[in-house]
């Protein structure tokens, strides 16, 4: 059974009830009393069980920090100092579905699986690699993950290396990609929206070993943390052993995290920005153009029709797409709404 509003299970306290008719769930809103963390448990009858931790993770500059720190978080920790381990939980348990993931504010570690007792073992793994990771026993997982110098040999060329490093540099070498980032550098200038949380391969190699340490010890906190919790599972089970192993060793931390909006504009703003590509590339009709509002002050209920109405000009048949065609300028156009971010941002490009 599910507990009233203001019982208490291993430290966590019940501070809502609520139903989600789409997905027939039950849901508990939990407050633990020491530290402040969030915990949702979604019940239903889904065998397929999950977990997630996720921290609010600002980007204050593009170094990639929150990034590196996600690699290493899944390089093991003290307890399970596996080099790998997202391949280690795929390759040698039952699990349906694993993964870490870093956006533009926020780093999230889910995990799921058929097997109830597998996941609260998988859970306990996470969490352990999270709140410990080997990283600060190991300086070498920062020199993997991020970034470092390598020689292959006395006449090879200095060349900068690591696995964050290569991944953002294939990344940006997508136009749209790039052309994202600098929108963003457009509309919230000196935001922590505007910043690449997954890094710039250009400010990579700044980033330090010591930042990122701080940068875990900042907000890798269960002050910080929401856990979610999904499926026909025992939920005192995780409660307990989440409270005894793991959010009973902390402390409340008072942790403040900016949202990054900006006062509109007095003004349009225009911004031109260069794209590098190879010599033999063809370039002709290739350029992006995109106009970006920022969704200031919308309410929930204007932000899911605005969803509804970009879904619908995106249709080859849409107005917007019809007359885009037939006015003969080349190319293609596409409708975005980003939701994710504290104000929405509206795209045509």
């Amino acid at each position: 059974p599910l507990p009233k509003v203001g019982d208490v299970i291993s430290g966590f306290k019940a501070t809502a009830l609520d139903h989600i008719d789409m997905i027939d769930s039950d849901t508990v809103t939990f407050e633990h009393e020491k530290t402040g963390a969030q915990l949702l448990y979604i019940q239903n009858n889904d065998i397929n069980r999950s977990f997630e931790i996720t921290f609010k993770t600002p980007a204050f500059d593009d170094t990639g920090v929150n990034h590196v720190l996600e690699h290493a978080s899944v390089s093991g920790s003290e307890r399970y100092p596996f080099k790998n381990l997202l391949f280690t939980i795929l390759n040698q348990t039952y699990c349906s579905f694993v993964n870490a993931f870093t956006a533009i504010n926020l780093t999230s570690y889910p995990v799921s699986s058929m097997s109830e007792a597998q996941l609260l073992k998988l859970s306990e793994v996470y969490l352990d690699c999270v709140f410990n990771p080997y990283i600060y026993q190991d300086e070498n997982i920062f020199k993997r993950e991020a970034w470092r110098y390598e020689l292959e040999s006395e006449e090879a060329p200095l060349t900068i290396t690591g696995t964050v490093f290569s991944e953002m540099k294939g990344s940006l070498s997508s136009i749209e990609t790039a052309s994202y980032y600098n929108v963003m550098d457009t509309l919230f200038p000196d935001s922590v929206i505007s910043k690449n949380s997954g890094g710039d391969p250009d400010f990579i190699p700044e980033l330090t070993y010591e930042h990122v340490l701080d940068t875990h010890d900042a907000y890798y906190h269960p002050s910080n943390c929401l856990i979610v919790l999904y499926g026909d599972l025992d939920y005192e089970n995780f409660l307990e052993m989440i409270d005894s192993e793991f959010l009973s060793k902390y402390d409340f931390k008072d942790i403040e995290i900016p949202d990054g909006k900006v006062e509109p504009f007095a003004e349009k703003k225009q911004a031109n920005f260069v794209f590098p590509t190879s010599a033999d590339s063809a370039t002709e009709n290739s350029s992006r153009i995109e106009y970006v509002y920022a969704l200031n002050d919308i309410s929930e209920r204007q932000l899911i029709a605005m969803s509804v109405i970009s879904a619908l000009m995106n249709y080859d048949s849409s107005p917007l797409k019809r007359n885009f065609a037939a006015s003969g300028i080349g190319g293609d156009i596409g409708v975005s709404l980003n939701m994710m971010l504290p104000q929405p941002v509206l795209s045509f490009g």
